[in-house]
């Protein structure tokens, strides 16, 4: 990897890592959703600031190529993203389900007192 292309990759992470952070700091993105970003973008910056690291990883695991490997590795990071967001997603869907029934249930006792005045 050539050196030009390292310190862009780096400047890159370092932007969106920046970007993340002001997120957080703004209140529109949660930190237990951004802390798998923010892990990520720290190995990123750690493997352009190490190039060979990769291939050794790859060779120990005996994945043949490094980009393999690199591609691997994102779409493992993909399905821990979509997974989580199902679980959020799962549990939203369910407290706005509990809401609705507990408003219904208010709704339907507020007319019953109005009724017996």
């Amino acid at each position: 990897m050539s050196l030009r292309l390292q310190i862009l990759i780096i400047i890159i992470v370092i932007l969106g890592l920046l970007y993340i952070l002001n997120l957080i700091r703004k209140n529109k993105l949660d930190l237990k959703y951004a802390l798998s970003w923010l892990i990520v973008g720290v190995f990123v910056i750690i493997l352009a600031l190490l190039p060979k690291t990769i291939g050794t990883i790859s060779n120990f695991l005996g994945i043949a190529d490094p980009m393999n490997m690199i591609f691997f590795l994102g779409f493992i990071f993909v399905l821990i993203i979509v997974l989580s967001l199902t679980v959020a997603l799962s549990i939203v869907s369910n407290s706005a389900k509990r809401l609705n029934q507990k408003i219904g249930m208010l709704d339907k006792r507020i007319r019953e007192l109005e009724e017996k005045e």
